[in-house]
């Protein structure tokens, strides 16, 4: 039983093969051959030649994770053109990373085709998906060069504050901070959310979201959402995030108290 699992991916892998066996056909040649065939392709810099070698030696030998992983990453590397932008080469290098890792038979294969597998989900702009599957390969076989690589892409595209709002108009305003992930339900959040000059700011929380209470309009306030705060993907903010943020008068309005009618001021009818 794999660790990473995907449900879609498991469909896309099934649907996948077949069509990869009907594209390749018959295939006569060997596979030690085909592999010659597709160096030789390579070395004339033919990248889609040697992805359409790859799709034969895969459908004859659909157990080589290797040849799995390898096809993937001849499907990112074609160049893009006007006509072919990489969107349907990149779902399906992510399906074929998925399967080599599913047929890997080592932990260091495993960790190669996660690697592949994020660097797919990465052309996809899909940074969650992309930022597991790292950190599971970290766990299988850490390299100073993954560590350093997850490290970036947490910082861009990890946990992290994505935005603030002030919510002035409100009778009882405050100000609401939002998250690029899910928070964790039943959790105290109180020792993560610190306000100038308040022991114990009054919080409320809501899926991605935690907003500080009972702010005064016309004041200013000093809030720091502190590192370690954290969320349902096994991610902790990694540094402090403070925020200076005042808090403006309500926006001017007009109401009836009551049943009344605005007439015009003018006119035999007014």
């Amino acid at each position: 039983e794999k660790t990473f699992q995907d449900a879609a991916l498991d469909d896309a892998a099934i649907k996948l093969e077949a069509d990869l066996k009907d594209e390749a056909g018959t295939v006569e040649k060997p596979v030690i051959a085909l592999r010659k065939d597709a160096d030789a392709a390579l070395r004339k810099g033919d990248l889609e030649s040697a992805a359409d070698i790859y799709v034969q030696i895969v459908s004859v030998a659909p157990n080589d994770a290797a040849a799995w992983r390898r096809l993937a990453d001849l499907w990112i590397k074609i160049p893009t053109t006007d006509e072919d932008d990489g969107t349907t080469r990149y779902e399906r290098a992510t399906t074929a990373s998925y399967i080599a890792y599913q047929r890997a038979g080592t932990a260091s294969e495993e960790a190669d085709s996660l690697v592949m597998l994020a660097t797919a989900y990465g052309k996809r702009s899909e940074w969650r998906p992309a930022l597991n599957a790292l950190a599971l390969a970290l766990k299988l076989d850490e390299t100073p060069e993954l560590r350093t690589t997850y490290n970036s892409l947490r910082e861009k595209y990890g946990f992290r504050v994505s935005n603030f709002s002030v919510d002035s108009d409100a009778a009882s305003p405050r100000a609401c901070f939002q998250f690029s992930e899910s928070l964790p339900k039943r959790t105290d959040f109180s020792p993560y959310v610190a306000v100038a000059g308040q022991d114990k700011p009054a919080l409320s929380v809501d899926d991605q979201q935690i907003c500080v209470e009972g702010l005064k309009h016309g004041e200013s306030y000093s809030i720091s959402l502190r590192e370690g705060l954290p969320s349902t993907v096994g991610e902790d903010l990694l540094k402090t995030a403070d925020f200076n943020i005042y808090v403006r008068d309500r926006s001017p309005f007009v109401r009836l108290a009551g049943k009344a009618y605005v007439l015009p001021k003018t006119g035999q009818q007014g």
